[in-house]
């Protein structure tokens, strides 16, 4: 039950209502992905976004209304240069 008020500031009497006054949170679930984690048979074996479409595609047939993917950005260009599967530009 919701209270709704409609007294001036100071002489407020609460109305008791059976409707509700916003309509419940709709409940939603998705993956979290690295992309060099999505493997298919026509990729190199490192996921490329490809697989991501093939992913959030069969994500979305399975009620899925997110996929959470790590940012895709290159390394920058400066020393010293550490190879790591967040980069790019190190795969």
């Amino acid at each position: 039950m919701g209270a709704v008020t409609d007294a001036p500031p100071g002489r407020r009497r609460p109305r008791l209502s059976d409707d509700p006054c916003s309509p419940a949170p709709r409940r939603s679930w998705g993956w979290a992905v690295q992309l060099y984690a999505l493997r298919s048979r026509e990729s190199w074996g490192v996921g490329d976004l490809a697989d991501l479409r093939r992913f959030a595609r069969w994500s979305r047939k399975a009620g899925a209304s997110t996929v959470l993917l790590n940012p895709l950005g290159a390394q920058n260009p400066t020393f010293p240069y550490q190879p790591s599967p967040y980069f790019a530009s190190s795969r």
